[in-house]
């Protein structure tokens, strides 16, 4: 894995995200998206309030999931100037990531290892 440079799901998920809160960030959303999340207050971190949904199953609408994904991003990539500087950023987080990850299944199709101990 990470030599064709390629994010997993998950990760691909996260790198959106992020692009999609500095665009909101930076009020480059269209109107109808602008009251989608609310920035905490009296915060220099950026961090987005996480709405407590009612039901589990409200946990994974956008208004829920994004703020939680966008929080667990902390660190420099705060203080990038630009949502394309922020999702290469991640983008990079993940590839080297993926460099120094070791498998510990014993058959793993997608590593294509057989780890007979």
């Amino acid at each position: 894995m990470g030599k064709l440079d390629v994010l997993n799901i998950f990760d691909l998920r996260d790198a959106n995200v992020v692009e999609l809160v500095f665009k909101y960030l930076e009020n480059k959303l269209p109107e109808c998206m602008l009251n989608l999340f609310t920035p905490l207050q009296n915060t220099r971190s950026k961090n987005l309030r996480v709405e407590k949904p009612k039901y589990k199953i409200y946990e994974t609408f956008p208004s829920v999931k994004i703020p939680k994904i966008w929080n667990s991003w902390a660190g420099e990539l705060r203080s990038l100037n630009s949502s394309k500087a922020a999702k290469k950023h991640v983008k990079n987080q993940c590839i080297t990531k993926y460099k120094t990850f070791q498998c510990r299944e014993r058959k793993c199709y997608p590593c294509g290892k057989s780890n007979n101990h």
